[in-house]
């Protein structure tokens, strides 16, 4: 109740939780005032829907009335008494939400003054440490691609589990709500959720053209504990790009500097830009570098293509050679590595970028990253661990079979690429009806896994990077 005192204060509305009391008997009922909140206990024989539904009759035509149930004959009889209504898993949220408003509003109100190590360091020191900040002498770092869909915590706490892991991996994008309010659906919350992350370096990506909405959501993702946040300028689906999002975005490059400027000025958070090299042409990346150049990006992140390319054709690695000269952010490259080889010649072509991203290459085979670290693909006994958590999982969290077998095909139907006999796939997993017998299919086609004979497919049909 004490929680529900706190979102009553910061709401500002009257707060009425009723409470089921119709078997005790002779229990004349009674109405209770908690802190802030009104507490009602119903009478003898009488239910608490019973209740509700008297008061919003009695009440509903006058004031605002919003009842909170997810028993839906109740919800249409409250519509029907000139109420509104709300699902229990969303007054939760919104409870949630309110209770992150509140933490932020505590912590905007202490002192904001900061204490910055690099004004006190000499000009040696200070080099040093900005070659350590660009990535010199680390090593090459691996980054697991945001893959809308499929790179949920699910597949990320499986992957990492069972294969090389990722030296971070990015979240698929959280679409920044423009109106106050709820920051996060029930399943971004769920995805970024520090719970259902443990052990892996995660970076929430953000999706959106408005500062304010960007900032806010940033906030949030604060208060979940991440530190870094990545700006989503890459994306080019239609619906996105015509939104003046994504990589629609970096056709308003004035746009684009005032967005930075505000959530620069605004956020003490770190922030990092994964984009493509424009919307129409690749030479549009000169003018997009001027911008990224004038703030201290913690890291950019490049995907040699333009929006009008989507995932086809040949990186356009002359334009990426030239951000690369002129860079001043360490430099991540993303696009087309499938194979050990694709990794070398980015890594002569550019021995100055400090990592690299992996998306589809990974759902060909998920062994990928083990190879460019020089081990051996995985046994048959890692695949069939990996596969029976993300079976599990699914099932776990799922509403129904129907729900889960949906999900298990959605992931399959790209990490079949990893067996030479894929066409079981299209035979039996594809095509079953349940998930029993879509299980059948996958234990038949682990069971033709070989590392010697992984398929030399270059990229998967239909997979969206985010």
């Amino acid at each position: 109740m004490d929680i529900l005192c706190n979102y009553q204060g910061f709401k500002k509305s009257t707060l009425i939780l009723v409470f089921d009391a119709y078997k005790v008997k002779g229990n004349p009922g009674s109405v209770e005032t908690y802190h802030n909140i009104h507490v009602v206990y119903t009478k003898e024989a009488e239910t608490a829907d019973q209740y509700i539904e008297k008061t919003v009759h009695e009440i509903g035509r006058k004031y605002r009335v919003t009842v909170a149930t997810s028993d839906q004959l109740e919800q249409v009889i409250i519509l029907g008494q000139g109420g509104q209504r709300m699902s229990a898993r969303e007054l939760l949220e919104d409870v949630i939400e309110v209770s992150h408003q509140i933490r932020e509003t505590a912590r905007q109100k202490r002192s904001s003054d900061k204490n910055y190590l690099f004004d006190h360091l000499d000009e040696e020191t200070a080099a040093r440490m900005e070659r350590i900040r660009l990535g010199e002498g680390r090593g090459l770092r691996y980054y697991m691609a945001p893959l809308e869909e499929v790179t949920g915590y699910v597949f990320r706490n499986a992957y990492h589990a069972h294969f090389y892991p990722f030296d971070k991996y990015f979240a698929p994008f959280v679409a920044a709500k423009e109106q106050k309010g709820r920051l996060f659906n029930y399943k971004e919350r769920n995805d970024i959720l520090p719970e259902n992350n443990r052990g892996i370096i995660l970076i929430p990506q953000i999706l959106t053209n408005n500062s304010e909405a960007f900032i806010r959501t940033a906030r949030g993702m604060r208060e979940y504990g991440y530190e870094e946040i990545n700006l989503n300028l890459g994306c080019p689906s239609k619906t996105v790009v015509n939104g003046g999002r994504g990589s629609g975005f970096l056709q308003d490059r004035e746009g684009l500097r005032k967005f930075l400027d505000k959530i620069f000025e605004q956020l003490d958070m770190k922030i990092s830009i994964k984009t493509r090299l424009g919307r129409y042409e690749p030479e549009e990346i000169g003018p997009l570098m001027e911008i990224f150049n004038g703030y201290p990006l913690e890291e950019l992140i490049i995907h040699p293509r333009v929006r009008e390319d989507f995932y086809s054709g040949t990186p356009r690695l002359d334009a990426f050679s030239g951000a690369y000269e002129v860079r001043k952010a360490p430099l991540c490259y993303n696009g087309d590595i499938f194979t050990v080889e694709d990794l070398k010649r980015i890594e002569r072509e550019f021995p100055q970028i400090t990592a690299v991203m992996i998306g589809r290459g990974v759902l060909r085979h998920p062994g990928l990253t083990g190879q460019l670290h020089g081990k051996d693909l995985p046994e048959k006994s890692v695949w069939e661990a990996f596969a029976g958590q993300l079976r599990d999982e699914y099932v776990r969290i799922s509403i129904n079979e129907e729900k889960a077998l949906f999900k298990l095909k959605e992931i399959w139907s790209y990490l079949r690429w990893s067996f030479p006999e894929s066409n079981i796939w299209d035979r039996q997993m594809k095509v079953a009806g349940d998930l029993e017998t879509f299980l059948y299919g996958m234990r038949n086609l682990l069971d033709t896994y070989d590392p010697e004979k992984i398929p030399e497919k270059r990229g998967i049909p239909g997979l969206h990077n985010s």
